[in-house]
């Protein structure tokens, strides 16, 4: 009986539990359905270690981006501070004529001489007859003293004789001016004055050379925007000719383009011109576009349009002769290396007229200033 009013009262508990919902099984069950923390589902976990990666690539980038434009600013920075400082254009040089100095009075035994003209200065004509005039002068007053003072003195008769064989001395002959020294292109006496547009560059000569120092900065001719800038000396033909110049030097345009171009440029030759809208250019050039190039350029214009343009011919770096010849209606365009085994580059017609100038031009399109150098320019009729 006991124990089948145990069993009555464990079933009775069990009852009371299951109605109530609060057994102790139940619980974990319970737990189990609740949902879980954002924080620690897999969902949240992958997407902050996506922006993490994320925001790694963002801080990558900024610092390449800063690193590359330190690298390029301090590029520019040595690249400026390696450019020579451009020199504005020196006028011929005019020295001014010292006043003569006072002359004294002579003895009474002196003879009187003019002195000769300095031989290291080169004057303007005008300068030298004003001297001239001046000294002329100084020596008439000291010849009115000497004869004013001598005529009240004993022996006058004697002193007029050496007083008059004293002036009729001859004065030496004036100095002769040097025009190379005042003109640097007469070393190639065939070209005209230097034409420079935009008035910064500088011609100097060595002796058997010509150098155009050209200005940093854009300093070319392109006709498609009616740019003329390169500086150039010319001479004028009338019908068949042959011209032809050596250019020499190193070309180093760098490799910082300027604003508003993607490469650097320099090149030096020869220059057919008959106005802004028709020329030929035919130039030993360097230029870095990614790459250095050595090239043989060569480039035509008519009527303001490029025409198709030559493909540039690579040539070793040092100085190459330049030869540009007109047959009838007919440019042929060569080179050499020694100077004497020209090589063709190109032969094309050409509706130019006879009288045309040619001569040598040099352009840069570059932060750095570039020094053309020329020699052996030559120009003759064709054979």
């Amino acid at each position: 009986m006991a124990s089948s009013a145990s069993t009555k009262k464990r079933q009775s508990s069990s009852s009371l539990e299951e109605s109530a919902g609060r057994s102790s099984a139940a619980k974990p069950q319970l737990l189990t359905q609740l949902p879980g923390s954002l924080f620690t589902s897999p969902g949240f976990i992958m997407g902050l270690i996506a922006l993490e990666f994320l925001y790694g690539l963002f801080l990558f980038a900024v610092m390449s981006t800063n690193k590359r434009h330190r690298e390029q600013a301090r590029a520019a920075a040595e690249l400026h501070a390696n450019t020579a400082p451009v020199e504005p254009p020196l006028a011929p040089k005019i020295e001014a004529v010292a006043k003569p100095e006072p002359v004294s009075e002579p003895a009474a035994n002196e003879v009187i001489t003019a002195a000769p003209p300095a031989q290291e200065k080169v004057e303007p004509e005008t300068s030298k007859t004003a001297t001239l005039e001046s000294q002329t002068l100084v020596q008439n007053e000291a010849t009115s003293e000497l004869t004013q003072k001598s005529n009240t003195e004993p022996n006058r008769e004697a002193r007029n004789d050496k007083k008059t064989v004293a002036l009729a001395t001859p004065e030496p002959p004036p100095a002769k001016v040097k025009f190379a020294d005042k003109n640097p292109l007469s070393i190639f006496p065939l070209l005209g004055p230097l034409v420079d547009p935009l008035q910064d560059s500088l011609v100097t000569k060595g002796d058997e050379t010509l150098t155009i120092q050209v200005a940093a900065g854009a300093h070319i001719f392109d006709a498609t925007r009616d740019i003329t800038d390169a500086p150039r000396a010319l001479a004028e033909v009338d019908g068949d000719f042959t011209a032809e110049v050596k250019v020499l030097g190193d070309f180093q345009p760098g490799t910082v383009p300027l604003k508003g171009l993607f490469f650097t440029f320099q090149g030096a030759g020869l220059l057919l011109w008959q106005n802004k809208d028709n020329y030929v250019r035919f130039e030993r050039a360097t230029a870095y576009t990614g790459e250095r190039l050595q090239w043989l350029y060569l480039e035509s214009c008519k009527d303001g349009k490029l025409t198709k343009p030559k493909k540039p011919m690579n040539v070793r770096e040092g100085a190459i002769t330049l030869r540009l010849e007109r047959r009838a209606n007919a440019l042929v365009y060569s080179y050499s290396l020694d100077g004497k085994t020209f090589i063709k580059v190109d032969h094309a017609a050409t509706t130019l007229p006879r009288k045309l100038s040619v001569g040598i031009s040099a352009n840069n399109a570059s932060p750095r200033a570039f020094p053309a150098r020329f020699t052996d320019f030559v120009l003759k009729p064709a054979s």
